[in-house]
């Protein structure tokens, strides 16, 4: 905004925003509204902001009735501040209509389908306002008025004060211009707002009458009220919710293998695995052959090995030469496994000192030595 000490003219661009209007209502004609004198007090129920032609009727224009704001209970109140009493409100003295009614007229853009109208009335009866007691409407496609109205009797309120919005159902009537009669039930009556419920039709208007009754079941697609939700809004729903199942399901399992692999690994700590054993060869090995693994066993067994039951006991060398000696353990053969670093033992079940001489001697075991440590076998290191 330009700013200066000056007086100057200036030009200034100006946007206005709105919603957009849905109803298709091109004008409403009413009688002016009349003036109201409570307790010294003048209240006013004319059309202030109507942008019509303004006489006896207000003709081709629009205003307080479809503005979006309805009346507070109270009609000496308003919502806008320091305005005069009644201004939310269009109203009308019993007295000027010798008919006993108020004709309104509403001219649409098209041939539409009206479901239903809408009007907020006021029901002070205590100062004498009350709602109408009937709505006679009529509809109009061509140039002519159809002769059979729709008739709606509300029902009559004597105990709440409130204003309250009342439906007129409309029968599903197809025009482009409706008038409606609305008759007195006291004094006064009041409106704030007229708003309808209509789609546009989907077939041509004929002069030819109309039957009336009751309406008969009709498939969606026969039924011009029916409108048909033609938007994306299902799909992208649809595609949205699929897609945050599938992400839980892969968070679901990616945890699951998470806690099981841990578990894996904690009974893996507390279980370790023992290692394979080999299991011998079935055929006995030759004494030639005891006799060679004899001397290397007991040089690759250390004495923290050798426990007080399993101690070998070596056999000084006699006279004879006829069997060689070995220790009193029955371990006489070692097979050496797939990765070379386990070793198992054989015992195999055969008499090697008969016919020799059975004293025999402990083997000192300091004498001893170590010469190779073989792996990790069954019962320890070998």
């Amino acid at each position: 905004m330009p700013v200066t000490d000056h007086s100057m003219i200036v030009c200034m661009r100006v946007e206005l925003y709105g919603c957009e209007w849905l109803d298709g209502l091109m004008s409403y004609s009413i009688p002016d509204g009349h003036q109201m004198i409570y307790r010294g007090l003048d209240v006013y129920f004319n059309d202030s902001v109507y942008d019509g032609a303004s006489a006896e009727r207000l003709t081709k224009g629009l205003g307080q009735l479809t503005d979006g704001t309805w009346g507070l209970d109270d009609f000496l109140h308003s919502h806008i501040y320091s305005m005069w009493p009644g201004y939310d409100y269009v109203g009308w003295n019993n007295k000027s209509f010798p008919k006993g009614y108020v004709e309104t007229i509403f001219e649409f853009d098209h041939v539409r389908n009206f479901t239903s109208m809408k009007v907020h009335c006021n029901n002070m009866f205590s100062r004498g306002v009350r709602m109408f007691r009937q709505a006679s409407c009529y509809f109009r496609s061509g140039s002519d008025w159809e002769s059979d109205p729709v008739t709606f009797r509300p029902t009559v309120d004597r105990v709440s004060q409130s204003a309250r919005f009342v439906t007129v159902p409309l029968g599903d009537r197809t025009a482009s211009a409706i008038k409606c009669r609305f008759h007195f039930s006291d004094l006064w009556m009041l409106f704030s707002e007229v708003a309808f419920q209509s789609g546009s039709a989907v077939y041509n208007t004929s002069m030819t009458p109309r039957k009336h009754g009751h309406p008969t079941n009709t498939l969606p697609g026969d039924d011009p009220t029916h409108k048909v939700d033609d938007s994306n809004t299902r799909i992208l729903i649809g595609c949205l919710v699929a897609i945050i199942a599938i992400l839980l399901a892969i968070i679901v399992i990616i945890l699951w293998r998470q806690v099981w692999q841990k578990m894996l690994e904690k009974r893996g700590q507390l279980h370790p695995p023992t290692p394979p054993m080999r299991e011998s060869s079935p055929s006995a090995p030759t004494t030639r052959s005891l006799h060679a693994l004899s001397g290397n066993y007991l040089s690759l067994l250390s004495p923290e090995h050798l426990g007080p039951s399993t101690s070998c006991r070596a056999l000084a060398t006699s006279g004879s030469d006829s069997a060689p000696h070995y220790a009193e353990a029955d371990i006489i053969s070692l097979q050496e496994s797939s990765d070379g670093s386990t070793y198992s033992i054989t015992a195999v079940n055969m008499n090697l000192f008969a016919g020799t001489d059975s004293s025999m001697r402990e083997f000192p075991r300091q004498k001893l030595t170590f010469k190779e440590k073989l792996g990790e076998g069954q019962f320890g290191e070998v």
